[in-house]
């Protein structure tokens, strides 16, 4: 029968990195005063024993009678550009605060990494960075084994975060084309407003795979007007669809959809459209315009509650995040009419 492996110690750490356990605790915890190689040594040693502090005892050893966490949310840039993608990282950042407090789990905003922040006594670090193309480092100082969860953006090191959320841009643009395809779509126009919060080179690119695997045309366009004259010229074009990831969902697919209707099209039997949304205002159109939201709100509420999970038995589990696809009238075509 074999034997049940033991736990790994703090003990063990500080043997595998020659240090007493003192200053393996010290290094394990950010203290500043030991050196930083002493605490890439003692760092990696807890790496490849798989050491893991327990977050439940240190919380019984502080007196701590609620849970702390801290987010680094940088502002977002200001007035209308990218109104869009900032109002679902405002729903999430503001549902994460919500549903942690129902956990009783208090949560402390600060928008740029401080010294200070490791002076308190908290359980875990969410950072979110918007910009997906951005490479993403644990803060400096940061205590070996506190959880520390990505959403959005790349990490610099595949192990420095316990847990990386993707923002799913790329299941969200196939989603969309794929509806349109099976709508009966031939030659898709995507038009997208310049964002400094999502990746456009990247989309761009995959929709060149895209269309090359499924055979239907897909032209790429970014833009920062919308007049008739191009949309004119797309449709004179063969453009039979419009995909839109654009900065102000609220005025900007009127602007299109009405642009197509004085053009002499009839939606969706001649041109269908399809707004990336986080809200419902698509559905006020004339005709209403279907959307694809990544639910900022929802989304929000599930970190917070793997945060919480992750807090009472110390396994963090990356909950599969919404997509939704709300079909109206402006695809209601072929399989969908």
């Amino acid at each position: 029968m074999s034997q049940k492996r033991s736990r790994v110690t703090l003990r063990d750490v500080a043997d595998k990195a020659f240090v007493s356990v003192t200053t393996a605790s010290e290094a394990l915890r950010g203290v500043e005063r030991v050196d930083p190689e002493t605490r890439r040594r003692v760092a990696i040693a807890a790496r490849e024993l798989g050491y893991r502090t327990d977050t439940r005892a240190r919380t019984l050893r502080s007196g701590k009678t609620a849970r702390l966490t801290a987010t680094l949310f940088p502002v977002l840039p200001e007035g209308d550009a990218d109104r869009l993608l900032k109002w679902f990282w405002i729903r999430a950042h503001y549902s994460i605060t919500q549903r942690l407090a129902q956990h009783n789990i208090a949560n402390v905003w600060l928008p740029t990494f401080e010294p200070g922040l490791l002076e308190l006594p908290i359980d875990a670090l969410l950072v979110i960075r918007p910009e997906d193309e951005s490479r993403v480092a644990v803060p400096p100082g940061i205590p070996f084994g506190l959880p520390t969860i990505l959403l959005g953006g790349v990490p610099a090191d595949d192990d420095a975060f316990t847990v990386v959320l993707d923002s799913d841009l790329d299941e969200a643009v196939d989603v969309a084309l794929t509806h349109l395809k099976e709508a009966g779509a031939q030659h898709i126009v995507f038009l997208c407003t310049p964002q400094p919060l999502s990746p456009n080179p990247l989309i761009a690119q995959q929709c060149a795979v895209w269309s090359d695997t499924y055979g239907v045309k897909v032209d790429w366009h970014e833009t920062n007007v919308l007049p008739d004259e191009l949309i004119e010229r797309f449709l004179d074009d063969g453009a039979d669809a419009f995909l839109l990831l654009v900065d102000d969902d609220m005025h900007e697919v009127a602007v299109v959809l009405e642009a197509v209707k004085r053009a002499g099209k009839r939606i969706p039997e001649d041109v269908m459209l399809l707004s990336f949304a986080e809200g419902q205002y698509e559905a006020l159109l004339d005709p209403p315009v279907t959307a694809l939201s990544f639910e900022g709100a929802a989304r929000g509420g599930l970190v917070a509650d793997m945060i919480a999970e992750g807090l009472d038995t110390a396994v963090f589990k990356p909950p599969q995040m919404p997509i939704t696809l709300s079909v109206r009238a402006s695809t209601m075509r072929g399989p969908f009419a």
